[in-house]
């Protein structure tokens, strides 16, 4: 038994979280930057519009992130 609570920790350390930055930049979002500890831009890489992302604690949102006009922001707009 003793094994088993040994092996399963060490699985669960192996096997940690990666950083947002990683796991987004690979896939069909790319970060495009943090405005705070707790929000951040990514850029649709399929429909190329940006979206911002809040996450704190248990409270997170995503939505689309719009320009001054009121239309969704494209990802070669925002820097």
């Amino acid at each position: 038994m003793r094994k088993i609570v040994l092996a399963a920790g060490i699985a669960a350390l192996i096997a940690g979280c990666s950083s947002d930055t990683e796991l987004n930049n690979a896939g069909p979002f790319r970060m495009l930057g943090s405005i705070d500890g707790d929000t951040s831009l990514y850029c649709d890489r399929a429909t190329n519009i940006v979206y911002i992302k809040y996450a704190a604690g248990y409270r997170g949102g995503l939505s689309v992130y719009y320009n001054a006009e009121g239309n969704p922001a494209r990802c070669n707009e925002v820097r």
